[in-house]
């Protein structure tokens, strides 16, 4: 199944966003979706998408044809990154709103070939109005020996950056432990498990960088296996 909760009005991105951690291969597909959130006099919008390999060697993004939406529509790219000509295994996706003045919204779904459960991705705007010191993930990652953790870190900002990935575990009487990413600019790295973490926390999890925190995404996927 999916979930995803209701977007307010003054939440929907005020210019370009981001779609982050999108894959395509035998396990999993992403679908992007985007709306004219306008009311029927607000006129229509074009939405330009421009897709990123997340490779530092091959970082040049490929823009997509610009797509046009009237007030109140919908819009729908399935398999993303091999649309288009196209053929990755993993990237994200830059929306930008080019014409029009109406309100968008766009958002990513990753579903899983075989049981075509999804995984919900909301957008991140480039320039957020607040900008946080640092990230933290609430989730509780208990373990389980038939789910795996999936992490994305995708590196939005100009610059090389080191991640630094820290727990929360002393406030549950639980060792502390600490491990490192790094990341050129543009860079997107998808990992089942991140080196130095053992096992799985159960406590908040702290992220650190040497970017501005709007120039990183930090995402987790748990996975329930068959």
């Amino acid at each position: 199944g999916l979930s995803y909760a209701g977007v307010p009005l003054e939440s929907l991105p005020e210019g370009p966003a981001y779609l982050c951690g999108l894959r395509q291969d035998v396990t999993d597909r992403s679908n992007v979706a985007l709306q004219n959130a306008g009311d029927s006099g607000s006129g229509e919008i074009t939405l330009r998408l421009s897709l990123f390999s997340g490779d530092p060697v091959a970082p040049t993004p490929t823009d997509l044809p610009d797509i046009v939406i009237p007030p109140g529509g919908f819009y729908q790219i399935n398999e993303v990154l091999w649309s288009n000509g196209l053929s990755l295994a993993s990237g994200y996706v830059r929306v930008e709103r080019v014409s029009g003045l109406a309100p968008y919204y766009a958002y990513a779904v990753i579903n899983n070939q075989l049981s075509s459960d999804g995984t919900f991705v909301a957008p991140v705007p480039e320039d957020p109005q607040t900008i946080p010191s640092r990230l933290m993930l609430p989730l509780e990652l208990a373990y389980h020996p038939r789910s795996i953790s999936e992490w994305v870190f995708t590196n939005l900002s100009s610059s090389d950056t080191e991640v630094w990935i820290s727990s929360l575990a002393l406030l549950h009487g639980m060792p502390e432990w600490e491990t490192q990413i790094w990341l050129k600019p543009g860079n997107q790295r998808i990992l089942r498990s991140v080196p130095g973490i053992e096992w799985v926390s159960v406590s908040p999890v702290v992220i650190d960088s040497d970017v501005r925190p709007s120039g990183l995404y930090v995402g987790v996927r748990v996975l329930g296996l068959e």
